[in-house]
């Protein structure tokens, strides 16, 4: 899956702003070199020497209903080499996501959607990724609780004859908690691959964690 990063890659600045009514906060950060060697926490370093300086705002809210969260941001990223008639870049790279959260009793649920303008304009590159999908969770009891998620990610070409490609993922989990111990199952199944309509992938996982 395509996921938008803002500038999380790299070393980042950034400034969260006192808490706003409504239990609303927010956040700016600045990048003068994402994707550069170093990595900030849940960032990985993928860009290249062609990329300048990036920054990224987001907010969530409550919007004072118990149980409601919901979120949205935007990202700019400075494409430094290009944009020319031999360039493979047209121009920067832009990232917006939103999403929200509900839990009612036992029940939780969230949706998303994600849009990420590449910038690139060759001919086999994706002009952008659409991405949205949705969980949701119950909780059976204080210990056990049982989630579902659907994902669909799209890849959308600007070149005439070529197809838009869809990968579509869902998962489910499973966890126990008792005392100090703690059972964590997953599994996850891909319908295609990127380069393939008929190739498909499956994951499961299985976690016992102990605290002492």
């Amino acid at each position: 899956l395509n996921l938008v990063g803002g500038v999380s890659s790299g070393t980042v600045l950034v400034y969260k702003l006192p808490e706003l009514p409504m239990g609303t906060t927010v956040k700016v950060a600045y990048n003068p070199d994402p994707g550069s060697s170093k990595q900030a926490d849940g960032g990985s370093a993928a860009g290249t020497n062609t990329k300048g300086p990036g920054y990224d705002m987001t907010i969530t809210s409550g919007l004072g209903i118990d149980g409601l969260t919901i979120g949205a941001g935007y990202a700019e990223i400075e494409v430094l080499d290009g944009k020319t008639n031999s360039s493979t870049y047209s121009g920067d790279i832009d990232e917006m996501v939103g999403y929200f959260t509900y839990a009612a009793g036992p029940v939780t649920f969230g949706y998303f959607q994600s849009y990420e303008s590449t910038g690139l304009r060759a001919a086999a590159s994706p002009d952008a990724y659409e991405t949205d999908g949705f969980g949701i969770s119950f909780a059976v009891n204080d210990n056990m609780s049982i989630s579902y998620s659907e994902v669909e990610n799209t890849k959308d070409f600007g070149t005439v004859g070529t197809t838009d490609v869809t990968l579509e993922t869902e998962g489910v989990g499973f966890s126990y908690n008792l005392g100090g111990a703690s059972l964590l199952i997953q599994h996850n199944d891909l319908n295609r691959t990127w380069g393939s309509a008929t190739a498909s992938d499956e994951n499961t996982e299985v976690r016992l964690k102990m605290a002492f």
